[in-house]
Formats: structure tokens, sequence, C-alpha cells
């Protein structure tokens, strides 16, 4: 089991994926706004406490719907399913922005600062998924193997009611991390997921134009 708590720094935020959840696409936002998001980014920088876990099980593919991670059968859907294809190993991962964060965007929220509670929600996102881009290149290291793209529950008609048995296969509250009766993860800037590990993987990009959920920030077509 591997556990980290980051720095801001070592994570290496991309600023490009903080406009893009603003909403600026591939564009720079206006000067004032820039000057208040790095003055949000600052703030967060010296409160949040970033942190993930994770652990690589052995696993395959059951069918064409249904994988197995340490005789733990989920169905993750035709989608991710068959992006799994050559998995032998995989990885399960939770990280988060941390609860230091929730509370900052919180008060942002009771002193009815709107703007600086919209730029700190997508920093929040982007935090989260930039530990889980800190996990995949970690497992670059695992020699003779390649890994697939990070797949999570509520993606690609992979049900989120299955994020309880994937958070059987971590420590109990990874990082702090609980969840609620319909399965969100709180502190709410979380992630969980898995990473498909094996010989004959071939890492392909997200299939946005056969996915279903049209409002996913993921979709590449917003990036156009």
């Amino acid at each position: 089991m591997r556990h980290c708590q980051c720095v801001l720094y070592d994570l290496n935020i991309d600023m490009h994926e903080v406009f893009l959840l603003m909403g600026y696409k591939n564009n720079i936002p206006e000067k004032d706004v820039l000057s208040l998001v790095d003055k949000v980014y600052g703030e967060i920088d010296k409160i949040c406490k970033p942190q993930y876990v994770y652990e690589v099980y052995n696993a395959n593919v059951c069918d064409n719907v249904s994988i197995e991670i340490n005789d733990k059968k989920f169905v993750t859907g035709k989608i991710i399913t068959r992006y799994l294809r050559g998995m032998e190993k995989c990885c399960v991962f939770a990280t988060t922005a941390g609860k230091e964060y929730e509370v900052y965007k919180k008060q942002l929220r009771e002193t009815g600062e709107i703007l600086e509670e919209f730029i700190a929600d997508a920093i929040g996102s982007v935090i989260a998924e930039a530990c889980v881009n800190s996990i995949a290149g970690e497992l670059t290291t695992v020699a003779g193997y390649n890994c697939t793209y990070p797949y999570s529950p509520g993606y690609c008609n992979w049900k989120l009611t299955e994020q309880r048995m994937l958070f059987s296969l971590l420590p109990d509250m990874p990082c702090g991390i609980t969840l609620t009766e319909s399965c969100l993860m709180l502190p709410i800037k979380s992630t969980s997921g898995i990473i498909g590990i094996g010989r004959d993987i071939k890492q392909k990009v997200y299939a946005c134009n056969i996915c279903e959920m049209k409002n996913c920030y993921k979709r590449k077509e917003i990036r156009q």
C-alpha cells in the first residue's frame, strides 16, 4: 500500500486545466481574472494538504462488461472494460485535495465571495486529478508493464454504487475520505478509481465520442 501527502509544487498543477474548468476552453482569462486566480491559488497553496493512496492487485477482464480485482467482481460496462483488455494487475486509488481545502472553500461561500469560490472549485478539481497523475507516473516504473488511463465509478456507465466495493480494497477512510449514503466522496474534491496494468495493455484516449455523459468535464470536444 502506497500513501503520500503532497505539496502543490510537487504536483505540477496545470493552470490551463483550471482555466478549462472555468469555461475558458483554450483561452487565457482576462487580466483581472488572472490576478484573482493567482490570489486564490496562493491562499490554497498555504493550507492545502493533498493526499493519495493506492494498492496494486491481481486483476483480469471477465467478459465484455465486467472485471475482477482481487476476487471482487465489478461491472465496469462495455466502454471501460474494452480499454482494460490485457490487464493483469490493477491499481486501485483514492486521492483528495484535503479537508483544509474544503474548509477554505466553505469560508469563501459563507463570506459571499462567489467568484473566488468558483475559482477555488476549479483548482480543487485539478489538485485531485493531479494526484492521480502522480500515481500514474509512479506506475510507469513497473518494468515490462503498460498502464491504461484512470477510470472511475460514475463515468461511462460504471455505476457509482460500486464505489463502496472499490473502497473495500483500500484502508478504512483512505486519506480521510468517507462515502455518503449515495456513494459521493467527502471531502468533495476527491477521486477514486482504477488503472489497468499489463504487458499487453494499449493506452487509448477516452472514448468521448461514444460515451453518453455529455456534461463530463473530461470530454475532449470541449478542448477544441
